[in-house]
């Protein structure tokens, strides 16, 4: 399952990524946390809690008293709302 998942996905090496990153410019990161800020309270928890403060799904749950699979679902949903946020901005 792990070779398929490459497949559909771009992965790159983190070393060159490291290298090859440049810190977003203020106008990106305010436009990223705009978007963050649009998104639905019960979304914007957990991808707050997942993707910035790196707790697992098991500890998101715990936290906000749901089910790991919601949390896993709410991440879901508010990465691609923000995808579809980020992209319509352009």
């Amino acid at each position: 399952m792990r070779l398929r998942s490459g497949k559909r996905r771009r992965e790159v090496a983190l070393d060159n990524a490291a290298e090859q990153a440049e810190p977003p410019r203020a106008s990106e990161r305010d436009g990223l946390q705009a978007a963050v800020n649009t998104l639905p309270d019960h979304l914007r928890a957990v991808l707050v809690l997942k993707e910035i403060e790196g707790y697992a799904h098991g500890e998101i749950a715990e936290l906000l008293g749901i089910s790991e699979g919601t949390s896993r679902v709410r991440l879901t949903r508010a990465l691609k709302l923000l995808r579809h946020k980020l992209e319509s901005g352009r």
